[in-house]
């Protein structure tokens, strides 16, 4: 038979919170919403083997960083490799190993609360995390440890609200990755671009600007300027500015008495009915419903 082990491999770390403080952590306050139960790091960790028959009450997040594994919910087996995370829904019954010729280095996580399925429905398959510049593979590990070392600190109300409020945080890198490496302000010369845009575009909000204007005011090419825009906001530098008329709209109506066809003009759109259009399409409801329910 081969050998088959559930931890204790080199290097590796793990908490598992007594059952009294996870009843704590349900009984209310953030830690309700999401909190850990169970947390560890696995490098290396050959002969690694878990088979659950009844499933876990928590999801369980398994993000593999180097080698290779194994999971297998009901009929079907997933190949996890570097790079790539699962996670186990509650109660789903699973098996899950190391490869035994190149074993995984794994991250995992049990978590639970009423706001658990946010982050875990729907990632029971098998979740790319590419290898690239702007991957942010390190900030995201360094979460991992924000959350490991609150728990292992000790277990007093604020330790256990804070590890909470790091999980949100790290379980949103791997959900929302494109808003996650989007927002990497370490590339300050990009995110000091779109700084410096905003204030341009809010200045002259009033006339018609044109993505030549803007490529111009920044000294970018209509190509680059386009990319920097999708990185940073996820959308093109003609919806940001058009959403910044919108919002700055819809802030104008709450504060004043201006009529609405004077406040389209002031935020540079002239035709009443095209801003009234897009005004809805943006917030939903048209100008003069939404400053009938900001009233």
């Amino acid at each position: 038979m081969a050998i088959q082990l559930k931890d204790g491999f080199k290097g590796s770390r793990m908490i598992v919170l007594p059952t009294s403080v996870q009843k704590e952590m349900e009984r209310g306050g953030v830690t309700s919403l999401l909190h850990v139960t169970d947390i560890g790091y696995f490098p290396h960790a050959r002969y690694h083997f878990r088979q659950r028959s009844e499933g876990v009450d928590q999801y369980i997040l398994i993000y593999c960083t180097d080698g290779k594994g194994w999971i297998q919910c009901g009929e079907t087996k997933h190949i996890l490799r570097a790079g790539t995370f699962f996670i186990i829904p509650p109660g789903m019954p699973h098996t899950y190993g190391a490869d035994d010729f190149d074993p995984w280095s794994i991250y995992w996580i049990h978590f639970t609360g009423t706001l658990a399925h946010t982050f875990g429905d729907g990632h029971d398959r098998i979740c790319e995390i590419s290898f690239a510049e702007d991957s942010r593979i390190s900030n995201r590990l360094d979460l991992f440890e924000e959350v490991y070392r609150s728990l292992e600190a000790g277990y007093s109300k604020a330790q256990l609200e804070y590890s909470s409020a790091a999980l949100f945080h790290l379980l949103g890198t791997f959900i929302y990755i494109d808003a996650f490496r989007s927002n990497d302000l370490m590339d300050e010369s990009g995110y000091s671009s779109i700084i410096r845009c905003r204030h341009y575009m809010m200045e002259n909000l009033e006339r018609k600007i044109s993505l030549n204007d803007i490529c111009g005011y920044l000294g970018f090419s209509t190509s680059y300027c386009n990319a920097l825009f999708k990185k940073f906001t996820g959308m093109s530098p003609g919806q940001y500015l058009q959403n910044l008329r919108i919002q700055t709209a819809a802030h104008l109506m709450e504060i004043s008495t201006m009529k609405i066809n004077q406040i389209c003009h002031k935020v540079g759109i002239e035709d009443p009915y095209y801003f009234s259009r897009l005004f809805s399409k943006t917030l939903g409801v048209s100008p003069s419903e939404y400053r009938k329910k900001k009233k």
